[in-house]
């Protein structure tokens, strides 16, 4: 029960798989966790009609994925239609509704299962290349993962991203 990935628009493709983009504002669920299988277990159920309306949203993709020191945040973005004024409040009061404003993001491709530390090299990477371009980012860094746990590692497609000035 997917509707796709969100939309965006290549500003620039500075190479060696890094694209400046624009995102429209999107309406994200977030959960902050220790264990990425239970965060994406409560955000599923919200999807899934674990709500307070009880309806079924379609999953979309990226999953969004922020780490922070000793835990993380994940995020779904919910499909084209949801407002903040429109969206169901959650039955789980761990699952936060908020809206981003529309964004400029670096973002670098790679394959393969996530870590922290192929986050931490990416993320090194796409910085280093941001400083040649002049090009400044802003904000923290967060992983987009588009791809179900099955997909075998090197079929994976995942993304580090930060907001650019």
């Amino acid at each position: 029960m997917s509707s796709g990935t969100i939309g965006y628009t290549v500003l620039w493709d500075l190479g060696e798989g890094v694209e400046i983009r624009q995102y429209s504002k999107q309406i994200l669920i977030s959960v902050e966790g220790k264990d990425l299988n239970s965060a994406f277990s409560k955000l599923a159920n919200y999807i899934f009609g674990d709500n307070a309306e009880g309806i079924r949203i379609s999953m979309t993709t990226p999953v969004i994925i922020v780490f922070k020191d000793n835990s993380f945040l994940m995020s779904f973005v919910l499909p084209t239609g949801f407002s903040i004024d429109n969206v169901p409040l959650p039955s789980d009061d761990g699952i936060a509704i908020q809206e981003s404003a529309p964004r400029k993001v670096a973002v670098i491709r790679f394959s393969g299962y996530l870590d922290r530390d192929k986050y931490l090299q990416k993320l090194q990477k796409l910085i280093e290349i941001l400083k040649d371009k002049n090009i400044t980012p802003k904000g923290d860094a967060f992983v987009m993962q588009y791809d179900p746990p099955w997909v075998p590692p090197m079929l994976r497609f995942n993304e580090v991203a930060i907001e650019v000035e």
